[in-house]
């Protein structure tokens, strides 16, 4: 087995990821309508589906930025990390 050579690694376009922003506001506008909906149920007793959507999308994030790093797709990495970092301040906001 041989060490990969540059000639043997596939470039990739380094380009603005969208999906990542685009989950990122749709799960955000989610918790804000269940949050901020009839009744101001607050944000202790968000459904599960939604809490456990956001978690899943960001898992996927940070396993891609993985990937990103070692492609060294520095746009990519930055636009991926959009999901977690949304995740990382719902969880610190909510404390209070």
């Amino acid at each position: 087995m041989q060490p990969a050579t540059d000639d043997q690694i596939i470039r990739v376009k380094d380009r603005i990821l969208y999906w990542p922003t685009l989950l990122a506001v749709f799960w955000s506008a989610v918790l804000i309508n269940y949050v901020h909906g009839p009744g101001e149920p607050g944000i202790d007793s968000t459904p599960f589906l939604i809490i456990v959507g956001w978690l899943i999308s960001a898992g996927i994030a940070l396993m891609t930025s993985f990937v990103w790093i070692y492609q060294r797709a520095w746009r990519r990495l930055v636009s991926t990390m959009v999901l977690p970092l949304s995740v990382f301040i719902l969880i610190h906001y909510s404390r209070g």
